[in-house]
């Protein structure tokens, strides 16, 4: 399931993500801001640019109304979990222009899937879900079927499991390429 769904996420040119029915361009793409502009670290003011991106999205209608999303979860691969887990780690600062303003705000989360640099900011999934899983016909998992054929010594198994994800609204999410 894991293989399958960042399969999906990191399909497309740049590792951009499927594209999406409703704009036509991938998950993540500079038009519709949800992937950084330039390539940067995992840093403060890097953060903020994607804080900014999701405080600022706008929902679907005519009337252009702000979503206000909050990021939640900084999701990362291997090469980036220590420079996120420095940027989350609670320091006490000695000066005022020193405090870590995202400690306790964000989720890291790392999936060995996610290769070199690049590295995102979700919105809570339960306020701006982009991304969606499922199994056929409510099952949670995989399922056994037994058979024990007549005239047949032995017991035969098989084991089936329908699993699908797709990228649902693009609204949630944002993508920096690292550095």
């Amino acid at each position: 399931e894991d293989a399958v769904f960042f399969t999906m996420l990191l399909s497309g040119s740049n590792a951009d993500g499927p594209t999406m029915l409703e704009t036509t361009r991938q998950l993540f793409n500079t038009t519709d801001g949800t992937k950084a502009s330039a390539n940067a670290a995992i840093t403060p003011a890097a953060v903020a640019k994607g804080y900014e991106a999701l405080r600022t999205r706008k929902g679907v209608g005519a009337d252009g109304t702000y979503l206000a999303l909050t990021p939640s979860i900084l999701l990362t691969g291997p090469a980036k979990e220590f420079e996120a887990a420095q940027l989350l780690a609670p320091i006490q600062a000695a000066q005022a222009s020193n405090v870590n303003p995202y400690v306790g705000k964000l989720q890291q989360v790392t999936a060995p899937h996610i290769t070199g640099n690049a590295w995102y900011m979700l919105a809570s999934p339960a306020e701006a879900p982009i991304l969606m899983y499922g199994f056929l016909s409510g099952e949670s998992g995989p399922r056994m079927r037994m058979d024990e054929p007549f005239g047949v010594q032995g017991i035969g198994y098989s084991v089936e499991e329908d699993f699908g994800c797709g990228a649902t609204d693009w609204r949630g999410g944002f993508k920096n390429a690292g550095a």
